[in-house]
C-alpha cells in the first residue's frame, strides 16, 4: 500500500470513528474519558512512530491524517500533544518506553 492509499484509508477511518464523538466533546472544556480512551486504544497517538521503537508505524502523513479528522469534526481531543509526546519518547532510542502505555488523564 502507498503512502497516498494509506493516508486515505487512515482519513476514512478517522472520519467513521470521530464522527460519532463530535457532538459530545464540542461544547466547554475538553473531556477526555471515553472517547480518549478509544483513540488510546486504537494506537492513534503512537501512528507515524515506528514499530521497533514501540509505536505503531507509518509516516508523518498517517498521523497527520488522523489528526486532521479531529478538526473536520471538531473534536477536542489531545492527539496532536500525545502523538508529539510518542515521537520524542521515541526519538530516544529503543528503551520500551512508549510499551509502556500513554497515560493522559
Amino acid at each position: 500500500m502507498s503512502v497516498t492509499e494509506n493516508a486515505a484509508m487512515l482519513r476514512s477511518l478517522a472520519d467513521e470513528v470521530l464522527l460519532p464523538l463530535a457532538d459530545g466533546t464540542r461544547a466547554g472544556e475538553p473531556e477526555l474519558g471515553k472517547p480518549w480512551e478509544l483513540i488510546r486504544d486504537l494506537g492513534w497517538p503512537a501512528a507515524g512512530v515506528p514499530e521497533e521503537l514501540g509505536g505503531g508505524g507509518g509516516h508523518l502523513g498517517d498521523a497527520l491524517a488522523l489528526a486532521e479528522g479531529l478538526g473536520r469534526h471538531a473534536v477536542r481531543l489531545p492527539l496532536v500533544e500525545a502523538q508529539a509526546a510518542c515521537a520524542a519518547l521515541a526519538a530516544g532510542g529503543p528503551y520500551g518506553l512508549l510499551g509502556a502505555g500513554l497515560a493522559v488523564e
